[in-house]
């Protein structure tokens, strides 16, 4: 032994010797190259030492080193190349002579875009990793030569669409990861050549609707994440072809309903997953072809009630959770029918859930988990679990239970076995501030009352065969008491008035005997043994056989307890015997006739046999030879009548065919000519409305202009208005500066040149105040839009700019002062001109406080 561990001990020290040698003569400089640690390639590396050079490297990893390109030199024999996390734009063709590459990761690069020349000649390859590389697209055919791919990952990327030939070639393509794009669309026949598909993920997506034909042909496919999606649609046929799947999620969506057989011919499912939705309604037949779902999760909807049973067909699921439903206030007694095989049920965080019904998890024998924590309810029936006997843990906790004898049975549950309800911390509330310990309430602190009986101990009822029984339990009851009953065939059933809701279920005595069927009926019918709703409690607690049978017969035990006390009854069940002897008299009488009858059949026809094989002969066997023969005759003229009767028969036929056809001909002809008169009809009425749109339009076009014509007019002749009195402001200003003057000159005892000044400024008033501002004739001059026929057309605005604008003549204060300076010293008039100059620019700012007239966009060359 020891000279063979020493022996493996120096072939391992030579394997790692040959793989340091490999590693430091052919690896690549930013790269690292290792030796996958697998011990049967390990052993099977001296075998290939002679066979192979020395750059026999199986594993590659080129992280995080900034590449632009693929480095050069890569190990001919590498099955594992990693050169994620870097600076790769194109993947280049480096790689396409490594014909043992198996795995390549280009994660968390910067690719656009692929095309199908990028994986040219790598027929070897089972896992491409391409995830978080920003694509927008993948052109057709890329995947084309990957034939032997298994593994895809393309998710973290930014695709919005997937079309038909995205995924061609890939025939034996295992598991595709799409997840955490942003694809909206997906065409139907997408999927189609994935055949061999197994896992399939499309979480974190933009998906909306999912169409008919959106995964037909993925017969291979067993899991299928949908969720964190956008989806509010899903139809009925959608998962038709997925017949292996096993696991589908479609939790974080926006359903809120689902439609029947949405889940049709996906009979291997066994995981479904439709959390964190919207659903306010579930149809009755959604889940009829789940028939062998393990687990259902319906967490965080917005679920109102139960109002019938909707698992009826999920009898191999396992675990059901219904938590986080803020709408849900009601769970009838048969939600949970069908359960049979259910172990773990979560009905917790429900804030509205105030009242469980006794007989809610009575159809759920294998029940071993059940979570009720943190809900609405006050106290609970010591019928809920009655029927769980597999039960080893309820979690109770967080629920307002008052103090008072409905909890006293759970109290001595815990006292008895605190592991299945809780470890002691379940709590009660005697009032809003006292909370106590379940475990604590006693008959003493809070009693329960006593069971009190009103007649003796058992008593006898007599009923007719075939009639209606009704038993009555003559003890007095209390809301905190139940009855048990139990048949003669030990057939047990159970009732408890603590909640008006937990006997609506249970039908009225008057409408039991009004609407059964069999109830009036005279014969006896032995079948309805085995009906199940024949013996049922009523809503008072009494019990009902609708149909008397003899094995109904016996001692019915009624029995009314509570926590601390409980009486039982018993009531014995008979048949009325008054009319039975009737019945076994009649009974008798119809035997012997029918004996006698039977008796008499025998007889007559053991003479007529006989006297039949003797008067039998010849003549008589002629006679029906012939009477054969005229059965064939007859038979063959019935052939031919049949025969030509089918013959008139197709006659008539043929022209009922051909007059339909003339008049569907006719009818069509009739129908065209119609159209097309009510086509014309309809092009002369849009010619119509067309015309007089047009012309309501001109005559509204010109309307506008009248209004604009009218408006430009108004402040022209404002305006003249107002250079008027702003001119005689101006002269009574002048000539107040004047007499300023003459004074001055008075002052200064220039006689000489005072009348020469009145002379000047006489003659200067005259020529600048005698000449009107402006006129009627130069208002019309001047005005553009002035009257009809200044409407022009485009020939005739070049026209028009050939003739010369009239120009208004005016004086200007500044000119006249100029003149005046030339003759007197510019000292003396100084004073003037800045008077004259602030009172012109006083008048330019009201003149430009005028609104101009804001003409619009009407085009004149456009209206004409």
């Amino acid at each position: 032994m020891d000279i063979r561990s020493r022996w493996m001990s120096s072939l391992w020290k030579l394997l790692l010797l040959l793989s340091i040698i490999n590693i430091g003569s052919g690896c690549p400089t930013p790269c690292i190259c290792t030796m996958l640690p697998d011990n049967k390639k390990l052993s099977n590396l001296l075998l290939r030492t002679h066979s192979r050079n020395a750059n026999g490297m199986e594993s590659v990893s080129c992280i995080n080193q900034s590449l632009t390109d693929l480095p050069l030199g890569l190990p001919m024999e590498v099955i594992y190349l990693d050169v994620s996390y870097n600076q790769l734009v194109t993947i280049g063709n480096e790689y396409q002579n490594l014909t043992h590459l198996k795995t390549i990761d280009f994660s968390n690069n910067k690719f656009n875009s692929l095309d199908n020349e990028q994986f040219y000649n790598l027929n070897t390859l089972q896992k491409l990793i391409l995830k978080e590389n920003g694509m927008t697209k993948i052109l057709s055919n890329t995947f084309q030569s990957l034939s032997d791919l298994a593994n895809l990952d393309l998710s973290k990327n930014q695709l919005i669409s997937l079309n038909d030939e995205m995924f061609s070639g890939l025939e034996n393509l295992k598991a595709l990861n799409l997840s955490r794009n942003r694809i909206t669309k997906i065409k139907g026949l997408t999927f189609t050549k994935l055949k061999n598909l197994h896992i399939l993920d499309l979480s974190f997506n933009s998906l909306e609707r999912l169409h008919h034909y959106m995964f037909d042909g993925m017969h291979e496919l067993k899991i299928l994440n949908l969720s964190h999606n956008f989806i509010t649609y899903i139809s009925a046929h959608v998962f038709r072809s997925l017949k292996k799947l096993e696991v589908l999620d479609l939790s974080h969506n926006v359903l809120r309903s689902t439609s029947d057989f949405m889940f049709n011919g996906i009979y291997a499912l066994q995981y479904l997953d439709i959390s964190n939705n919207f659903l306010e309604y579930i149809s009755d037949l959604t889940f009829n072809n789940a028939t062998n779902l393990r687990t259902l999760h319906l967490d965080n909807n917005s679920i109102p009630q139960f109002n019938i049973p909707l698992f009826t067909h999920l009898r191999m699921l396992e675990i059901l959770t219904l938590t986080h439903q803020p709408y849900l206030t009601n769970l009838v007694y048969n939600t949970f029918t069908g359960l049979d095989n259910l172990k773990h049920l979560n009905l917790s965080l429900n804030p509205r859930l105030s009242f469980v019904n006794p007989h809610l998890f009575s159809t759920l024998p294998r029940l071993q988990d059940l979570d009720l924590h943190r809900n609405n309810i006050s106290y609970l029936s010591a019928l809920t679990f009655h029927f769980n006997l597999n039960l080893t843990h309820v979690d109770l906790s967080q629920n307002p239970f008052l103090c008072n004898c409905d909890i006293a049975w759970l109290a001595k549950m815990l006292r008895q076995n605190s592991s299945v309800y809780g470890n002691g911390t379940l709590t009660c509330a005697i009032n809003d501030e006292d909370i106590i310990p379940i475990s604590a309430v006693t008959n003493d602190t809070f009693p329960c009352a006593k069971v009190t009986q009103n007649i003796t101990q058992s008593r006898h009822s007599y009923f007719k065969l075939g009639s209606a029984a009704r038993i009555e339990c003559t003890v007095a009851l209390d809301p905190t008491m139940f009855i048990i009953w139990t048949t003669p065939r030990k057939k047990t059933l159970i009732y408890h008035a603590f909640h008006p809701e937990a006997t609506r279920h249970h039908p009225d005595p008057d409408y039991v005997y009004t609407k059964r069927d069999w109830i009036n009926s005279t014969s006896y019918h032995s079948e309805m043994f085995y009906r199940k709703d024949r013996v049922i409690l009523l809503s008072d607690g009494s019990l009902l056989i609708d149909y008397v049978l003899r094995s109904d017969t016996g001692p019915y035990t009624c029995e009314v307890k509570n926590a601390y006390h409980n009486a039982t009854q018993k009531i014995f069940l008979w048949l009325d015997q008054s009319c039975l002897y009737d019945v076994q008299i009649w009974s008798l009488v119809i035997g012997v006739c029918c004996a006698t009858s039977f008796f008499i059949l025998i007889l007559i026809y053991t003479v007529i046999r006989q006297c039949t094989i003797r008067v039998i002969n010849k003549r008589r066997r002629d006679a029906i030879r012939q009477f054969l023969e005229n059965v064939d005759i007859y038979k063959q003229n019935q052939i031919t009548r049949i025969r030509e009767n089918y013959s008139n028969q197709l006659t008539r036929v043929s022209e009922h065919y051909h007059n339909q056809l003339e008049r569907l001909r006719g009818n069509y002809t009739m129908q065209m000519g119609r159209v097309k008169r009510g086509c014309s009809h309809q092009v002369d009425k849009i010619r119509d409305n067309y015309g007089t749109q047009k012309c309501r339009l001109k005559d509204y076009s010109s309307h506008q202009i009248e209004q604009i014509r009218t408006a430009y007019n108004n402040q022209l002749l404002r305006i003249r208005d107002y250079g008027l009195l702003q001119f005689d402001r101006l002269r009574e200003t002048c000539k107040l500066q004047q007499q300023n003057v003459l004074k001055i000159l008075e002052t200064m005892n220039i006689d000489n040149c005072k009348s020469v000044i009145e002379t000047e400024c006489m003659r200067t008033e005259s020529m600048i105040f005698e000449t009107p501002f402006v006129n009627d004739d130069d208002i019309q001059g001047l005005s553009l839009i002035g009257s009809e026929s200044d409407y022009m057309t485009a020939s005739d605005d070049s026209k028009s700019n050939e003739s010369p604008t009239p120009e208004v003549e005016t004086g200007s204060p500044r000119d006249i002062s100029l003149d005046v300076e030339e003759v007197f010293d510019p000292l003396i008039f100084a004073e003037v001109d800045l008077y004259c100059d602030n009172d012109i620019e006083q008048e330019q700012e009201v003149v430009s406080d005028i609104p101009d007239i804001d003409l619009g966009d009407i085009s004149l060359h456009t209206i004409t």
